[in-house]
């Protein structure tokens, strides 16, 4: 499988795996100073479980109204469960 990818990318890949409920993906770099532009990733089940832990505690903040504006008034907040429906992509 070769090297990890580097850390910043990790929390962003897991993502992407949860989404598209896949068990792996490429990371493929254009970096030339990287000695190996495309290495596999696999899925981290307990780390997907973290974010989703940390998501659902920040989307609580938000419905709690404890993100609130200079003034103390709520923040306006535009909930995913909201998102017009479109162009799937």
């Amino acid at each position: 499988m070769g090297q990890a990818p580097p850390g910043r990318y990790l929390a962003q890949m897991q993502w992407q795996l949860a989404v598209a409920v896949r068990r792996w993906c490429d990371f493929v770099s254009y970096d030339p100073r990287l000695p190996h532009p495309m290495r596999l990733f696999e899925r981290d089940d307990p780390m997907i479980e973290e974010l989703e832990r940390e998501a659902a505690g920040f989307l609580a903040e938000i419905d709690a109204g404890k993100n609130r504006d200079a003034k103390g008034g709520t923040a306006s907040v535009f909930k995913l469960t909201q998102c017009p429906k479109g162009p799937s992509l």
